[in-house]
């Protein structure tokens, strides 16, 4: 928080800095100068620069992978770092690369695919078909020591 008031009261009146930090939540405090630290610290670890724009967003890249934390943790830390990075660097957050990069992060945390049944049809000469595929075996060696090919599927035509 210091850092956000140093930096605010360079552009704006004492008066309006008091009350745009009253208007902050103790919680929303505490958000900030957490993620602030924790901010800093990547980039004196990465030793990229603050003035360097992709520094938040590889900041934020780390987060996920390192920390594994939840997108909307990741969304909170977005929120946290905007106002210090606008005022203190001049650094404007892009609103499409954010949005893709949590978009990314969610896919990533997301479970993956189910190992459900999946049914398909398949027009077969005169009729149509429902056909099972099961998962198909990982092409590589086997147990048996030959090699592994997934099995033509029956009633294909193959």
């Amino acid at each position: 928080m210091d850092f956000l008031r140093k930096e605010l009261r360079r552009k704006f009146l004492e008066d309006s800095v008091a009350v745009m930090l009253e208007a902050l939540r103790p919680t929303s405090r505490r958000q900030y100068e957490s993620c602030w630290k924790i901010f800093k610290i990547f980039l004196s670890s990465a030793q990229k620069p603050l003035s360097q724009d992709t520094g938040y967003r590889s900041f934020l890249t780390w987060l996920s992978n390192t920390g594994n934390r939840a997108p909307a943790t990741i969304t909170a830390h977005i929120a946290a770092l905007a106002d210090p990075l606008w005022f203190g660097a001049g650094i404007q957050l892009e609103e499409r690369a954010l949005s893709l990069l949590i978009r990314g992060i969610r896919a990533n945390t997301t479970p993956g695919p189910r190992t459900t049944t999946r049914w398909s049809l398949h027009k077969l000469p005169g009729q149509e078909q429902k056909v099972r595929h099961s998962p198909s075996p990982t092409p590589g060696p086997s147990p048996e020591g030959g090699t592994q090919t997934p099995a033509p599927l029956s009633g294909t035509g193959n």
